[in-house]
């Protein structure tokens, strides 16, 4: 349920988005898009969720202590084209990918497959986040 919740939200964050560029015609932000991510916390739990590239990562053991060895803990998902699953999404939509010097970009435009805005590809890319719940 939370997971939904939470794809809820970032489909209404990204429709709000096209609303402000709506109010603005002509103007550069029918350009713009962005990626998310958030984290909650509580006593017990940790959610992340994110689309995009941004990224989330967990510092576990870290201290000012030099004999101590960190690990860290990546817990997002870069949502990029070059992804097989990623790039089977965008052509479902109707989008595809193209690659030029290793680099994925859907419809020759963004590396992204996830993003909140973009307006000129939203119908080829996904809003719906990558979602992680970890109990503590």
């Amino acid at each position: 349920e939370i997971q939904e919740r939470i794809g809820q939200t970032f489909h209404q964050l990204h429709d709000n988005f096209l609303a402000a560029v709506a109010k603005r015609p002509g103007r550069f932000m029918h350009h713009s898009g962005t990626t998310a991510t958030i984290l909650y916390t509580t006593k017990s739990t940790l959610i992340v969720a994110n689309v995009g590239d941004s990224r989330a990562i967990l510092s576990r053991g870290a201290s000012y202590d030099p004999a101590s060895e960190p690990t860290a803990i990546q817990l997002t998902v870069d949502h990029v084209a070059l992804n097989k699953t990623e790039r089977l999404l965008v052509e479902e939509r109707g989008g595809y990918v193209s690659t030029t010097n290793g680099v994925g970009r859907v419809n020759d435009m963004l590396v992204l497959t996830r993003s909140i805005g973009d307006q000129k590809l939203a119908s080829v890319l996904s809003r719906t986040p990558h979602v992680v719940v970890l109990n503590l």
